[in-house]
Formats: C-alpha cells, sequence, structure tokens
C-alpha cells in the first residue's frame, strides 16, 4: 500500500520541460584539461547527449561524460587544436526537448602556412616567396612569419627574414649561382608553426650575358687622349644592354685597367689620362642585368701622340667643263702614325654643303686628285682631309674658288 501511494504522488507532481544552462563558448591552451560543466534541469529527469560538430561524443581514455542529477559534465584530457569545435548538449525528456552549443576554442601555436609556395622575380642574387595564411590560426590571429634559407651546398638553415607581416616577401644577399631553399613559419603569441618547405631554385637571372662587343677599334689618337670605338654585340643575353665597360693596357704591362668609372651608353668613349709616347691597347665588355659579358678582341695597339696636321690649302691645275684638277702638301705633322690616304671634299657655291669625293682614303693615296662630274660652269671649292692608320687630320683650308669651264684639257688659274 504504501509503495502504491509513493507511486501515485511521484505521478501527480507536475512536469517541467529540460533547460540547459552553460556558456556559449570557451578559450583553452593546447595541453590543458578541459571541463565543461552544464547544468540540466527538467522532470522528469531528462536524458542528455553531447555532439561534437554532427558527430555523438565517443567516450575514450582522453573524453569522458560525467553524468548527475542536474548537470552533464563533458572532460577532455590533453586538449589539441583538433578538439577546437562547436559541441551541442541535448537533454530530452517526456516534456520535451532543449539543446545548447558551445564553442570551444583551442589556443595553440598556427599550423604551418598553406602551399603553394611560389618562388618567382629571381635574380642573381634575390627572389621573391609567397605562400597562403595557415588553415588553423591556433585561435589566435597571425601576428608574424618567419622565413628561412638554405644555402644546398652547406645544408644549414639560417634566418634570413626575422619579422614578415604578408604572406609575400623579397629575399635579398643570396649568392649568384647557388642552389637555395626556403622554409616559412607563422607565428601567434603562443608559438610558432611547423614549416612550409619550397622547392629548389638556382640563384640567377633568366638570362644570360651579352656577346661580345664587335670590331674594336681606334678612330682618333691625342698626345693624352685615344678615341675608341666599337659595334654592338651580336645577341643582347635577353635583357637590353644597360652600358659598356672600356679597358686600356699598356705594351709593357700584364694588368688591364678600368678606362671608364661609369658605363657608357654609346658606341664610342674617349680613354683620357694617357702617357705621350707609351702605346696603348683596349677592349670593351657589354653590360646587362645578368652582368659583363667576355671582353671584346683587344684593338691593335696604338701610340698617344699628337693629332696629324691638316694638308695644305689644295691649288687647281686644271679644268676641263666637267672636271677639276688639284694637288696640296702633305701635312706638318702625321702624328707618329703611318699617312694611308686622303679624302677630298667638293662644296657647290654658293651653298656650304661639302661633299666627299671618295668613299676610303686608299683611293687618293698621294697628295693630288682629279674631281670628275662637276657641272660645266658652275663654281667649286675643295678641301683635302689626311687619314692615318689611327687618326682623321680637320680639313685643310679650302681652295679658292672655281669655275668650269667648257674648254676640255684647257690650263687655268683659280679664280
Amino acid at each position: 500500500m504504501e509503495g502504491a501511494k509513493e507511486s501515485k504522488l511521484v505521478n501527480g507532481k507536475k512536469k517541467i520541460p529540460p533547460k540547459i544552462l552553460m556558456p556559449d563558448h570557451v578559450h583553452i591552451k593546447a595541453g590543458k584539461k578541459l571541463r565543461i560543466e552544464a547544468h540540466v534541469y527538467g522532470k522528469p529527469q531528462p536524458v542528455c547527449k553531447w555532439l561534437k560538430g554532427d558527430q555523438d561524443v565517443l567516450t575514450s581514455s582522453r573524453l569522458a561524460v560525467h553524468k548527475a542529477e542536474k548537470s552533464s559534465v563533458l572532460i577532455i584530457k590533453d586538449v589539441t587544436r583538433k578538439d577546437s569545435d562547436f559541441y551541442t548538449l541535448t537533454a530530452e525528456n517526456s516534456s520535451g526537448t532543449d539543446s545548447q552549443k558551445i564553442r570551444v576554442i583551442v589556443m595553440d601555436k598556427p599550423g604551418p602556412p598553406q602551399p603553394p609556395f611560389d618562388i618567382s622575380e629571381i635574380d642573381a642574387d634575390a627572389c621573391t616567396l609567397a605562400w597562403h595564411i595557415p588553415l588553423e590560426d591556433g585561435g589566435s590571429n597571425i601576428t608574424n612569419y618567419v622565413v628561412e634559407k638554405c644555402d644546398v651546398s652547406r645544408g644549414d638553415w639560417v634566418t634570413a627574414l626575422a619579422s614578415v607581416t604578408k604572406t609575400s616577401c623579397r629575399i635579398g644577399k643570396l649568392i649568384p649561382g647557388e642552389e637555395y631553399m626556403f622554409r616559412v613559419r607563422a607565428e601567434n603569441r603562443f608559438g610558432i608553426s611547423e614549416p612550409l618547405i619550397s622547392g629548389k631554385m638556382i640563384a640567377q637571372f633568366p638570362f644570360d650575358v651579352p656577346s661580345e662587343p664587335k670590331n674594336a677599334r681606334i678612330t682618333k689618337v691625342n698626345k693624352d687622349c685615344i678615341f675608341v670605338a666599337w659595334d654592338k654585340p651580336d645577341s643582347d643575353g635577353g635583357s637590353p644592354i644597360t652600358g659598356y665597360l672600356i679597358e686600356r693596357k699598356e705594351r709593357n704591362s700584364l694588368l688591364w685597367v678600368k678606362a671608364n668609372d661609369t658605363a657608357v651608353r654609346s658606341t664610342e668613349y674617349p680613354c683620357v689620362g694617357l702617357i705621350e709616347g707609351l702605346e696603348y691597347t683596349f677592349r670593351i665588355y657589354a653590360l646587362n642585368r645578368a652582368g659583363a659579358s667576355k671582353p671584346s678582341k683587344p684593338t691593335e695597339f696604338v701610340t698617344a701622340r699628337a693629332p696629324v696636321d691638316p694638308p695644305g690649302k689644295p691649288e687647281v691645275i686644271d679644268v676641263t667643263k666637267s672636271t677639276v684638277s688639284l694637288i696640296w702638301t702633305r701635312p706638318k705633322h702625321d702624328g707618329g702614325s703611318k699617312l694611308i690616304g686622303y679624302f677630298v671634299e667638293a662644296c657647290k657655291l654658293p651653298g656650304d654643303k661639302w661633299v666627299r669625293c671618295n668613299t676610303t682614303p686608299h683611293q687618293i693615296p698621294l697628295e693630288e686628285y682629279t674631281a670628275t662630274d662637276l657641272e660645266e660652269n658652275a663654281q667649286y671649292q675643295f678641301r683635302a682631309i689626311a687619314k692615318t692608320a689611327v687618326n682623321i687630320s680637320r680639313p685643310s683650308e679650302p681652295s679658292d674658288p672655281v669655275t668650269i669651264h667648257p674648254e676640255n684639257g684647257k690650263k687655268c688659274k683659280s679664280i
């Protein structure tokens, strides 16, 4: 009888739907023990179930669920970042159901940066690296990346950049021609991640140095200055030529020395500071971003001497209806180099344009010349220019004006 009375009293109590009270989030450092206590109310006593995400929580040596009359406690030992998730507690009785979520944030060092790990803009001593943010930030903002480099031939890792705030950087101070690998780690306030490691690369430009300049030659000689000229290389190596470097050497020296302090942009250069009477030879290097070419073939040796004097004023010795015959005197000083011939130039008056009558000095080896194909009755002046093996003179004083007469073969004086 007493048992039946108790049962009746129980059945007569008011039913209460489940109610769960617990925080909506919790932060915990990795390696610690997580304890989530949820207060559960309701009559009859609710049945409780924990979920991680949408999966049932499975008990193990590391995870346990303790149930009491008015609580349910979830315990996880030695938490890791994998334990970070939304956990849901569901309580159910005959009067209803209640669910509450709690976000568990395990605070740890971040996961490694994510691939692809790109290497671009490779130069002889630098390159650009780029990567992606870690999938796991460790529950704390990424504050920094640490970039290391490894010279493959040596095998040791050294810090290249200790503080990178973006997911890319420029690495310098590489040794040209050496092979490198790189690795990057993410850092937050709890520590530094495992590294993301790049493939191998060689520190070199994606193009070559130019080929050597061609046809290095002497174009003018003075007692303390020699003009050197050359032709552009056949190949720029895949990168525009930025200039030229000139070297000189004395005949009795073994050493080549620079003749210019900064790169020369043109293909001719006056090499100054020479000593009169010494013999010099010159060679040229072409430059681009990859470096200097092989040297050109050296010029012939030439003596630094005073320039060749101009020839004497041409004199007219004969005139026809289309020709004029001229003579002049040799230069008083040939500059110390063999005279190889002359250029003769004509100017039709009253103009001032001088036109060469011959294309090479070898065509006029002596101090005489007959200009042909002249315009009948026109008036001309002529001048001569001496050419040695290494130099060319200033033009001579112009001849007196001469009129082309129709009388063929008649001797006449200049007018």
